[in-house]
């Protein structure tokens, strides 16, 4: 993430297209499926339609990252989610849209799983509060 001067919601907004991205690329390339719960949950969140030009300009930047080098890119990504000042309804939030992004496709793979995991931890979530039954 650049360091520019950015507001809180589109910080939320970077934060929470990146979230569902990792999850989306963890496998792979993005499923159909899952590429439109990403766009569903750009317009379903108030904040993100609010800051949609940024946050599809984030979707853009997040998704080329993640092609190009997942593992660096998947690293670089947490990092900078760790360092946001999210508070913990943000947090939750994201996770879910994150989720809701793995349960789009039919079947749930553990790799995907793995990465909510990582993104609970990096945004200081228990994992256990969130529902993973598909």
């Amino acid at each position: 993430m650049d360091h520019l001067e950015i507001t809180h919601n589109q910080e939320f907004a970077f934060a929470a297209v990146a979230a569902m991205s990792l999850v989306s690329f963890a496998t792979g390339p993005q499923t159909e499926n899952e590429l439109e719960e990403i766009y569903i949950q750009l317009h379903d969140s108030r904040r993100l339609i609010q800051e949609i030009e940024f946050s599809l300009e984030a979707l853009d930047e997040v998704k080329e990252r993640l092609q190009l080098n997942y593992p660096d890119a998947q690293e670089a990504i947490l990092s900078d989610l760790g360092r946001m000042e999210l508070d913990h309804e943000e947090a939750v939030e994201i996770v879910n849209m994150a989720l809701d992004v793995v349960k789009s496709n039919k079947d749930v793979e553990p790799e995907k799983m793995d990465v909510i995991s990582g993104l609970c931890k990096v945004l200081n979530l228990y994992s256990e509060q969130f529902n993973f039954i598909t």
